[in-house]
Parts: C-alpha cells; sequence; structure tokens
C-alpha cells in the first residue's frame, strides 16, 4: 500500500493539500471564538426581542442620556447599590429621597474600597445624565459624577 500511494500521489499535492486542511480547520474553529468585547452583552446578551417579547420587558428608553456643557460641584451622601468596573466605579442612592436625584453613577477614579462599608459621602463633579444601568440596577437615567473624593460615613 506504501509504494502505492508513493508512487500515484505527489509529496507536494499531499503537503498542500494537509496545508489547506489545517488552514481552514483553524479558520473554522477559531471563527466561533470572538474576544468578549466590553459591548458584548449589550449587542449579542441583551438583545431586545421586537413583537410580543418585548410588551413584557422593562427596557427603559432614555432619550435623557447627555453630558452638561459644564460641571456641577455636588457633595452627596448615600448608600452604595452597586459596583461596577472592578469596584472601580459604583452606584449610590441617596439618602435624600426629595432630592431631583435619587440615585447616581459614581465615577470612583479608584478612590473607593470594600472596606468603606455601604454609607459613603462622595465629593465631586455632576457631569451629566447616563442611563447606563437604568435596565440592571437603576431602573432610570441618573446623574454621572466625577468623584474627587470618596469618604466613609
Amino acid at each position: 500500500m506504501k509504494l502505492l500511494l508513493s508512487k500515484t500521489l505527489h509529496p507536494i499535492f499531499f503537503y498542500s493539500t494537509m496545508l489547506i486542511y489545517f488552514a481552514l480547520s483553524f479558520y473554522f474553529i477559531f471563527r466561533a471564538y470572538r474576544p468578549a468585547y466590553p459591548d458584548y452583552a449589550l449587542t449579542n446578551v441583551l438583545k431586545i426581542q421586537s413583537g410580543e417579547e418585548n410588551k413584557n420587558s422593562v427596557a427603559i428608553d432614555c432619550g435623557c442620556e447627555r453630558k452638561f456643557q459644564k460641571s456641577y460641584p455636588v457633595i452627596w451622601s448615600g448608600k452604595v447599590i452597586a459596583t461596577f468596573a472592578g469596584g472601580e466605579d459604583i452606584g449610590v442612592k441617596t439618602y435624600d429621597q426629595n432630592a431631583k436625584y435619587k440615585q447616581f453613577y459614581v465615577d470612583g477614579n479608584g478612590l473607593y474600597n470594600y472596606n468603606m462599608g455601604e454609607d459613603v459621602r462622595i465629593q465631586g463633579n455632576l457631569v451629566g445624565l447616563t442611563c447606563a444601568y437604568s435596565n440592571t440596577v437603576s431602573g432610570e437615567c441618573v446623574g454621572e459624577v466625577e468623584a474627587e473624593k470618596i469618604t466613609q460615613l
């Protein structure tokens, strides 16, 4: 059998065919394994279906998301309700429930750590409104604050 194969199939043809076979195999295998993009959950996992499935969803349409032309200094106290970006950013529910913004998203700039507990005071600048977590954590558009100082209460 070995003699017959070597006489009928030229080695260059055999190795080029095997190279093409392996190249296509790796192409189709690695095509299925895509890297995790930051917006992967928003574009693929949390797709809002149209039609009857969308009637029962609580998706919030936030047309209010914007950045302010100038920032406003704020000092707010509240309870941490969520952490984002590996603990870098936090979601805070303010103690003053009569305020315009009852919850806010804080760009913590690495100032918050878990040892501070849940009750914190945020000093920073209100830079805009965000709806980034309106469908999961806050349930509404909230103020976006860039923290300058985070202290434990």
